[in-house]
């Protein structure tokens, strides 16, 4: 086709016209293609192959273009030899998959279109040629997926702050091991910021707010002898337990521990009284925390505990003025019935936190959950649920869909509520 120079179509009359047309636009990113022509140079097929290697195309929705213009959002491709790569966001974690066309992708720069019905045999044409700089038939897309994170504890580990028992202990925790700061381990984690950070938290690492600092992984048991420091700390003074000072608090243990551990384990346990009748800076104590902690410091030396008498213990054993929740425990404990031989059936509950299972497929999440029942364990949808979450990308929908396909439920005849159990 011959045309004008003043008649060409530029790129913008073509998004108005497809738009006038109600076309959708998937963003695809495709140019429109002049063949070249004389004094054009040509590349070689190795020169080719070497920027369609270089380059990668991506298929991206409406929101994830306008946030990358706005400056407002970046995205990060995580992977390595050994692992599918993934792509994060700030605060989110997404799925890369290749898509194949079977049409071949053509990508140049300065492309204009001519305009429908405007040659003529009265004018004079002239033909523009244009380098077409690569091509394609693999683009790839991005879908909402969920952070991988374990491995996140498994390279903190090895250099975790333990509980020293002897002299050996202080030895061998001399041993010079890998470090990480928070900047250095997130290149490591296919996991957002915001996910990472959210996660190292709640596993009671130290330093994830602070950019330059090494992060700190405090041993459970470490964790928790250092938090029953501080709570007899409060029976010995007496403290109201709604109005503790922190410094009082906390002054007289920094001869026994570090003050940035104490100062961490003691933000864990406490938050900040804002009732306006207290005045100054006071502390009460954080209920969930405080649950978790006995939980961990009861069972932790048992395989497992008649539910009953770990009730009993339990609630004796809280501070004043903290209830006994079973959601506040809901990740890292789970119950075990063993029949008896009068037929009687014995409730066990039994340490099992989420975050030491693998991060593997959700199908494999769940035969770990059913064995750790035994063969005739039965789980209702509230026990599962807080196991299976963070598997299936915190959505209770792909919970639901994964029961569906990997489990069985019947009504137990006693709760008249719903229990799953393996299905094969």
């Amino acid at each position: 086709m011959s045309v004008t120079v003043d008649e060409l179509r530029t790129t913008s009359d073509v998004d108005l016209e497809r738009q006038n047309a109600k076309l959708q636009n998937t963003h695809h990113i495709v140019h429109s293609l002049v063949s070249p022509v004389e004094n054009v140079k040509k590349l070689d097929s190795s020169e080719v192959e070497k920027i369609n290697k270089d380059m990668k195309i991506f298929e991206l929705t409406e929101q994830q273009i306008e946030l990358l213009l706005s400056g407002s959002d970046f995205y990060t491709i995580k992977g390595s030899d050994s692992e599918s790569c993934g792509v994060f966001s700030r605060d989110k974690s997404f799925t890369l998959r290749s898509g194949e066309t079977s049409n071949t992708l053509l990508f140049a720069s300065d492309i204009t279109l001519p305009k429908e019905g405007s040659s003529t045999p009265e004018k004079v044409t002239e033909v523009k040629s244009t380098l077409v700089e690569c091509s394609s038939q693999v683009y790839y897309e991005i879908t909402e997926g969920r952070p991988k994170l374990s491995r996140a504890l498994s390279l903190l580990k090895p250099a975790r702050l333990k509980l020293k028992r002897n002299e050996s202990d202080s030895t061998n925790s001399e041993e010079e091991y890998k470090s990480y700061t928070f900047s250095e381990l997130s290149c490591l984690i296919q996991a957002s910021d915001s996910e990472l950070r959210q996660y190292l938290t709640y596993r009671n690492v130290m330093n994830v707010e602070r950019a330059n600092l090494e992060l700190k992984l405090l041993d459970d048991a470490y964790y928790s002898h250092v938090a029953m420091m501080i709570l007899r700390r409060l029976e010995e003074e007496s403290y109201n337990v709604g109005k503790v000072p922190k410094d009082d608090c906390l002054d007289c243990l920094k001869t026994l521990e570090p003050s940035d551990v104490l100062e961490f384990v003691f933000e864990k346990l406490f938050i900040k009284n804002n009732d306006e009748n207290v005045s100054g800076e006071l502390y009460k104590l954080n209920d969930k925390n405080v649950c978790r902690l006995f939980a961990y410091y009861l069972l932790s030396g048992f395989d497992k505990m008649c539910l009953e008498q770990f009730e009993q213990v339990i609630l004796e054993s809280l501070p004043d003025g903290v209830d006994w929740n079973y959601d506040y425990v809901n990740d890292c404990l789970i119950t075990l019935e063993a029949p008896q031989k009068n037929r009687e059936v014995v409730t066990f509950v039994k340490y099992f936190p989420e975050w030491e299972m693998t991060d593997d497929p959700p199908e494999k999440r769940l035969a770990e959950l059913w064995t750790a029942k035994g063969p005739n364990g039965k789980w209702s949808l509230a026990q599962l649920t807080p196991f299976l979450l963070p598997a299936v990308g915190f959505k209770t929908q792909g919970v639901t869909a994964l029961l569906a396909k990997y489990a069985k439920s019947v009504t137990d005849p006693v709760t008249k509520h719903k229990v799953y159990f393996k299905r094969y």
